[in-house]
């Protein structure tokens, strides 16, 4: 809602000196003046005919005068509430705004009809403008535009419908105007909200973070192209990296809340929080490894939830992970065959499908066969010999012995990265990667031995990452893992010459993390940090036990 004492900038303001923060979608229930009868406000209550205001409403112009072209990105969508006799001037202030009409986005069935000139009023639209082109990256494509429910509050929509639209956007700045309340993922604005700021100026809480136009105009493109010679700009995530490497380490009981992880550091906290610390386009690459909800003790916290719990919290995780990967970034994830006996359900398809629907480009797939290409069907095979039991020898019933698990790879906006400006196609910056590596390690087939650590229930080997890293970046780009373990990813980044954090919520993996990645430390590297964040009680009984039986 809006009143005069709102800090709006208005058509003819002075808008230079700010820097406002860009959204990609902006939500809107603007308080349209209605007139009804004589000169009764639609607003007022129609039982009684008063002029008994709800809240302050505006005039049309007043709407329109919203400078909202100073938090627009380049590409961005309007989703605005407007009823069927105001469709009109909902049209028109799209056009006011900097926004041309698109179609209506949803249809809400209040279940209780108010009076009409011509039908009784049962529904009331959200229309949707564009600015540019649709802004990515999308999430889910299959949402649906009619919504039943029941009127709650005079004017207030339903929150389905936010809902809808962050599922569809999960990963962009989105903002709603005429807000009612805070929602999480959302900044919001209005005068219901304490602290509104102004709109089109930059909050404080957002002075640190760098925003990332996921959909990015030519400028910025331009300034992600590689300098001539050869050497990546990458100018945007490089700059990010930097003010990281000048921020403060997070010690023992210290708020992580609102502090940027300092680079080159093993973080003991949790990864969704440690994640939405991190600014936005600071990754390279993250290679992880995620629990695989089969009962493992991590110590900490569960690994055995249910099917639906699973990918919330994965699809939680990895929009998070979005927001805070560079343009054209990857994502390199072990993970298991199969989760599950009664009924055995498919990993690698419901992971890549959450991944799609938050945004994420799916680029390959690595089969890891854990064993030599020469002894995989012997006696001395990968895991010492033996073969899948069932029903022996009969066809009754028998069991395949899992040998393998796959590693999918994701991009975030683009499939390339690194190609140098001008130079013509396939011209590209070089690594550091040798011949016989790239030949060898671009085969979708994996050979390698699994690892093993009696400290840690589920490792991987070394030579996992270090193929991903210097695959997929550049040396001197920062490596991510929010499933550090104890180490095994941050140990090849240091050893590679890259920067890297790494997270994990058992104090007895971190301080194993910390003392391998320590011994992989090159002598020109910075000192490594272990930042250890606050753990409950519980987290440090569990972790002393393990520490007893170490």
């Amino acid at each position: 809602m809006a009143n005069e004492s709102m800090n709006i900038i208005g058509a003819g303001q002075d808008t230079a000196s700010r820097a406002p923060k860009k959204y990609q979608i902006i939500y809107a229930d603007p308080p349209w003046l209605y007139k009804c009868g004589k000169n009764h406000l639609a607003r007022a209550s129609m039982i009684n005919g008063k002029d008994d205001f709800h809240y302050p409403a505006m005039s049309l112009d007043e709407i329109k005068k919203i400078n909202i072209q100073s938090i627009s990105g380049e590409d961005c969508l309007v989703f605005m509430w407007v009823t069927s006799p105001f469709l009109k001037y909902g049209i028109d202030t799209l056009y006011s705004w900097g926004f041309e009409y698109s179609t209506v986005a949803f249809v809400w069935y209040k279940q209780k009809p108010n009076p009409g000139s011509y039908t009784l009023s049962e529904c009331e639209l959200c229309i949707v403008g564009k600015r540019g082109k649709i802004p990515k990256p999308r999430g889910k494509r299959n949402i649906r535009q009619f919504l039943s429910s029941m009127r709650e509050a005079h004017s207030k929509k339903p929150d389905e419908i936010r809902n809808r639209i962050f599922s569809m956007f999960p990963v962009l700045n989105k903002i709603e105007l005429f807000a009612r309340q805070r929602v999480e993922g959302w900044d919001s604005w209005g005068n219901e909200i304490e602290e509104s700021p102004v709109l089109g100026e930059e909050s404080p809480a957002q002075d640190t973070m760098e925003i990332c136009h996921t959909a990015p105009n030519s400028a910025m493109l331009q300034g992600l192209k590689p300098h001539a010679g050869g050497e990546p700009a990458r100018q945007h995530s490089a700059d990010v990296r930097s003010n990281m490497a000048n921020s403060e380490i997070i010690g023992a009981g210290q708020d992580t809340a609102h502090r940027a992880p300092k680079i080159n550091t093993i973080i003991c906290g949790d990864r969704v929080d440690t994640m939405r610390s991190m600014p936005n386009c600071c990754v390279d690459l993250t290679v992880t490894s995620p629990p695989y909800n089969c009962g493992k003790n991590y110590g900490v916290h569960s690994d055995s939830v249910s099917w639906e719990e699973y990918w919330s919290q994965t699809r939680t995780w990895l929009a998070e992970l979005l927001r805070i990967t560079s343009p054209g970034g990857r994502l390199a994830v072990n993970l298991p065959w199969w989760m599950g006996k009664k009924p055995r359900r498919d990993v690698p398809f419901a992971f890549a499908s959450v991944a799609l629907e938050v945004g994420w480009i799916m680029l390959d797939k690595i089969i890891w066969v854990k064993g030599t290409e020469e002894n995989i069907h012997t006696s001395g095979g990968w895991g010492g010999g033996g073969c899948g039991w069932g029903t022996y020898m009969s066809p009754s019933g028998p069991s395949i012995r899992c040998a393998s698990e796959p590693i999918l790879i994701f991009s975030k906006g683009s499939r390339g990265r690194g190609v140098v400006s001008g130079a013509g196609r396939g011209a590209c910056v070089r690594g550091d990667i040798t011949k016989d590596e790239w030949m060898q390690w671009t085969m979708d087939v994996w050979f390698i031995r699994g690892g093993s650590d009696k400290n840690h229930p589920a490792v991987f080997p070394l030579e996992i990452p270090t193929r991903l890293i210097k695959l997929y970046t550049f040396p001197g780009e920062l490596i991510f893992d929010m499933h550090n373990g104890s180490g095994t990813t941050t140990a090849a980044a240091e050893t590679l010459g890259r920067l890297f954090i790494g997270v994990d919520s058992n104090p007895v993996f971190c301080r194993q993390a910390e003392d391998r990645t320590s011994c992989a430390k090159s002598p020109a590297q910075d000192t490594m940090e272990i930042c250890h964040t606050a753990p409950n009680s519980a987290s440090m009984q569990n972790a002393q036990v393990e520490l007893d039986l170490l």
